[in-house]
């Protein structure tokens, strides 16, 4: 014990060196008359602590998680760590990813814990970095890369540039922000650097909502994909429904209807299946379509709870994405597109009032 440090160890008689512990423990071992032996931990004569073996089926991750070969040496952009961000992280460290770099500006906040994967550990530390140890704890080992840059805010160039060359280098962007300027950003990105994408909305009032994948030159662009989402709604025209940033939205009677924490878990549990889906051969997809609309109640286009509806990409071409791209982003690359995005997002905010009503 000498060339131990003894400085956290208890002491069974009281002179524990851990400061405020002075109570004693003895552990009893007792053996029943079928031989089985019983340990019980006795603290100060007081409190009684049986301990039960535990044995671990030492089962290999990808007997339980298939989808781990696809996502062992993954490199996973996420932008936007909040309810739906923060649930596919993890999600996906389940699932066998071991690779993130997480991009969120926000602070966790106890408001944000009805929805929000984390608890009151995490409440006043940026979203990032409370992921990060959380992903530590679900998968030991992980390799997380964090950035609390506020990705279409006031920021430098140099700055911007410097997350989208990192977010360049990851093998699949996604994005959990259901922000019109973050999406043309990452899809842009995506478009020049050949980077499969992948994004989820959740519809104001938990009526239900969309999840969408785009790989490079198998699916449309993400700008297309969007498009066509568009034209769907003008089609389908939604009802008209006043919002909030925080899934809630009021009917035209004044009746608020807010999307719970379940289905905020199911859109974004569905976006997490879309990421092995990326890595697979094209004759290996499981998902035959690109984007699906999902029901989690009656109404607008949904005709009951669960009601699933694939978005066509028949009419699109998969023409679009960069043959020859650059092997990084400068300043002035991050600059075109930043312009680009801005273009972009006025043009898809002409026509928003053709889309359900999000946040």
């Amino acid at each position: 014990m000498a060339d131990r440090d003894v400085t956290n160890l208890l002491a069974t008689d009281g002179t524990s060196p851990v400061e405020g512990f002075t109570k004693w423990m003895v552990a009893v071992m007792i053996v029943d008359r079928t031989g089985q032996l019983h340990l019980f931990v006795i603290v100060s004569g007081e409190t009684v602590i049986p301990c039960t073996r535990v044995r671990s089926e030492a089962e290999p991750v990808r007997v339980r998680s298939p989808e781990s070969a696809e996502l062992d040496d993954k490199t996973i952009g996420i932008v936007g760590l909040g309810s739906s961000g923060s649930k596919v992280a993890l999600s996906l460290a389940r699932m066998g990813a071991k690779k993130f770099y997480l991009v969120d500006h926000d602070v966790l906040l106890p408001e944000n814990l009805q929805r929000h994967v984390l608890d009151w550990q995490g409440v006043a530390q940026h979203k990032v970095d409370a992921i990060r140890l959380a992903l530590d704890r679900v998968a030991p080992g992980s390799q997380v890369e964090v950035s609390r840059l506020h990705l279409t805010g006031q920021e430098s160039s140099a700055a911007v540039s410097g997350v989208l060359n990192r977010l360049a280098a990851c093998d699949v962007l996604i994005d959990a922000t259901a922000n019109p300027k973050v999406f043309n950003l990452l899809a842009a990105l995506a478009r020049t650097e050949n980077r499969p994408m992948v994004w989820m909305e959740v519809f104001g009032g938990g009526i239900g909502g969309l999840v969408a994948r785009s790989r490079p030159h198998l699916d449309p662009t993400p700008q297309d994909m969007r498009g066509a989402y568009l034209r769907y709604c003008a089609d389908n025209p939604p009802p008209v429904l006043k919002t909030s940033n925080n899934y809630a939205a009021e009917t035209e009677d004044g009746d608020v209807l807010v999307a719970s924490d379940s289905d905020v878990a199911i859109i974004a549990h569905h976006a997490a299946r879309f990421i092995p889906d990326c890595f697979a051969p094209s004759n290996g997809a499981k998902f035959p379509y690109s984007m699906y609309l999902i029901g989690l109640a009656k109404g607008w286009t949904f005709e009951a709870p669960f009601d699933t509806i694939p978005i066509s990409m028949a009419s699109y071409t998969v023409t679009g994405w960069d043959n020859a791209k650059d092997t990084g982003l400068g300043i002035d690359n991050a600059k075109f597109l930043l312009d680009l995005f801005e273009r972009q997002d006025n043009a898809i905010d002409s026509t928003s009032g053709n889309s359900p009503a999000t946040s």
